[in-house]
């Protein structure tokens, strides 16, 4: 199955085209609101790269946070745009949990909390377990004050960021 994917919920953007489970073409981004043409810059490149028209694409995934609402309206309307011509089914898809799914598959790790900034002094966390196949969320996403990191990162083997530039003094600190 032909799988155009796009992920705007965090400070990178991505697009990646799948062939089943293997990445044939991906580009990503700094996003910056000053240019949110970006993302159709990206299609268009990774569409060339692999050599697909648009029509071929079987399914559309958006990418549904954690993070940037914005982000996340913008990758949902974006794949349900493009699909909506061909009748192709759209999927959201959470971001946070793919994150997981990277560090289980990079490490020996049997637990991973997933942590963002929500501004303000907040992280929004989720903590997952390894499962069969797919992480398994075995505590739902919250919003935490920062003071309070140290007790809800207690346990977690590793801890993964789509923020860490922005978080790794808090998050080495809770979490060292």
């Amino acid at each position: 199955m032909l799988t155009l994917a796009i992920e705007q919920s965090s400070v990178r953007g991505s697009v990646a085209l799948l062939r089943d489970e293997d990445v044939i073409a991906s580009r990503d981004w700094e996003v910056t609101w000053r240019q949110p043409q970006q993302l159709f810059a990206m299609l268009q490149a990774v569409l060339k790269q692999a050599g697909v028209v648009p029509s071929a694409i079987e399914a559309y995934a958006a990418g549904l946070g954690p993070g940037s609402f914005s982000g996340c309206r913008v990758a949902v309307s974006v794949a349900r745009a493009l699909a909506l011509p061909g009748g192709v089914r759209v999927f959201g898809l959470s971001s946070g949990d793919a994150l997981a799914f990277d560090l289980f598959a990079a490490t020996g790790a049997d637990t991973v909390a997933v942590a963002g900034d929500a501004r303000r002094n907040h992280v929004w966390l989720g903590h997952f377990a390894r499962g069969e196949r797919w992480p398994v969320m075995t505590r739902p996403w919250t919003l935490q004050p920062v003071e309070q990191l140290s007790t809800e990162l207690a346990g977690a083997a590793q801890v993964v960021s789509p923020d860490w530039d922005r978080l790794a003094p808090v998050l080495k600190h809770a979490c060292p």
